[in-house]
């Protein structure tokens, strides 16, 4: 009986030992993302900073997903297993593990694939946002024909000129991301700017769905719906369908968005910022 307690204990110090050990790498993941770790990446003169650190953090998206999702496996399937023993040694976590709904754990998985997904495609509209705060500091004359106009009175309220100018860039950026879906973002960039972004037309369906399917991950609850539909252009789909973030969604929209930002912003830097001494 003695020997059985001796075992059933080594036993549950070993799978103690263990989560605590896939909790402990989870910190060391979490303080990697959190403290901004930057990419080994070379600087030329082709590219922005604003690109470059869009670039970043897609990297540690990537990179965090790739370490941390077999953590979480390895977590969920710990503690399935911690479950089905009748005592682990340790009356408080026995009681812990008992409270936790099993259903609850084994959807974190999903709940942190759509998390980062949603992350994936924030980077690409935040850089949308800095570029054009970069092209309108640097090219005041691109505020013309802005998309909101300002009374008078509006004018007359700013104290000095520098504020005025804030005041309508920042109008002119949050215009232009509430009211436009990728489609309508690229083609703004392409008549505002008078740039060519033909070369990533081959995947613009495909970049319409990725962004549409952070769309309904934030506002249906995964399930597509008509308006999904009108945009996807895709025969597979059907109203109320659930789609799963698996690892080819989440690589697959990196790559598509790192190619689509890298032709945008070689077409920026050429058209603006083109200088050979030094990177805006």
């Amino acid at each position: 009986m003695e020997s059985h307690y001796r075992a059933r204990t080594h036993f549950s110090q070993e799978y103690i030992s263990q989560l605590n050990l896939i909790i402990r790498n989870s910190f060391l993941l979490v303080r990697l993302f959190i403290n901004d770790y930057k990419m080994v990446i070379s600087i030329d003169n082709i590219h922005t900073r604003t690109y470059y650190d869009c670039m970043d953090r897609l990297y540690q998206l990537r990179a965090f997903y790739t370490y941390a999702k077999p953590e979480i496996d390895k977590f969920i399937k710990l503690y399935e297993e911690f479950r089905n023993i009748p005592n682990i040694g340790n009356k408080d976590i026995t009681s812990i593990l008992r409270d936790i709904d099993l259903h609850r754990v084994s959807e974190f998985r999903p709940f942190f694939n759509n998390l980062l997904y949603i992350f994936i495609i924030m980077t690409m509209e935040n850089y949308f946002n800095n570029i054009l705060r970069l092209i309108f500091n640097n090219k005041i004359v691109c505020l013309k024909n802005n998309q909101k106009s300002y009374t008078r009175e509006e004018i007359l309220n700013y104290k000095d000129f520098n504020s005025l100018i804030e005041k309508i860039i920042e109008d002119e950026i949050f215009v232009f991301d509430i009211k436009n879906d990728y489609y309508k973002k690229i083609k703004y960039f392409e008549s505002k700017f008078k740039i060519n972004l033909s070369r990533i037309n081959n995947i613009q369906n495909e970049m319409i769905e990725i962004c549409e399917i952070r769309n309904i991950i934030v506002h249906n609850d995964s399930k597509v719906n008509e308006k999904f539909l009108e945009k996807v252009k895709k025969i597979n789909y059907s109203i109320g369908d659930e789609i799963v973030i698996d690892d080819y969604k989440i690589f697959n929209s990196i790559e598509k968005i790192q190619f689509v930002l890298t032709i945008l912003d070689e077409q920026i830097m050429d058209k603006f910022f083109y200088k050979k001494e030094e990177i805006l």
